[in-house]
């Protein structure tokens, strides 16, 4: 009887009938390496890279791509550092997390809602440190990193990917803390 049911399951599994469509991350954009980077280190935490959450470079010029791996997702987040070539999107579910001027958007399209992160009180000391603002909450962040604009945008996309995937804002705070200071807990 075991030996019966081994068989079916590993027939089963051929087909992947049984694994979940992971939730899949497109990032676009100039600074996408430096993106994908805190994308990975922010739900790093929470999910398995490569399994539960896939990152994907993409092109928003190509349409055929984002539709197949929009089709392959359980969850689609879209990240792009500036909003040209957004409109039209080949989907109508998932996110759209992109820059606008100096904050953040999200966008959820099922539900049309919309919500926006900035930095405030930027230190550019000898480490990146600021506030991630947010629903009317002030989050502190520390980046074990020299300052730069770019760096501020990817940490705030990664925020707004971390968010659309349920985590709190203080989840990703600390997901983005330097390893060693994470670990001296």
């Amino acid at each position: 009887m075991s030996n019966m049911l081994s068989l079916i399951m590993k027939f089963l599994n051929r087909f992947n009938l049984f694994q979940k469509k992971p939730k899949i991350i497109m990032i676009s954009g100039e600074q996408k390496s430096l993106t994908k980077e805190f994308v990975g280190q922010v739900l790093g935490q929470r999910f398995e890279i490569g399994k539960d959450v896939m990152l994907y470079d993409v092109d928003l010029n190509d349409s055929s791509q984002l539709k197949s791996l929009v089709n392959a997702s359980e969850v689609a987040i879209l990240v792009a550092d500036r909003p040209d070539g957004l409109d039209p999107l080949p989907f109508t579910k998932g996110f759209i997390i992109y820059k606008e001027k100096k904050s953040i958007k999200v966008l959820a399209l099922d539900s049309g809602k919309e919500f926006n992160l900035e930095a405030s009180n930027v230190m550019d000391g000898e480490k990146l440190n600021f506030k991630i603002k947010y629903a009317g909450s002030l989050v502190p962040v520390w980046i074990g990193e020299e300052f730069s604009d770019d760096k501020i945008s990817a940490v705030l996309l990664a925020a707004g990917v971390g968010l659309s995937l349920g985590l709190n804002l203080v989840e990703v705070s600390q997901a983005l803390k330097p390893a060693e200071a994470r670990n001296a807990v």
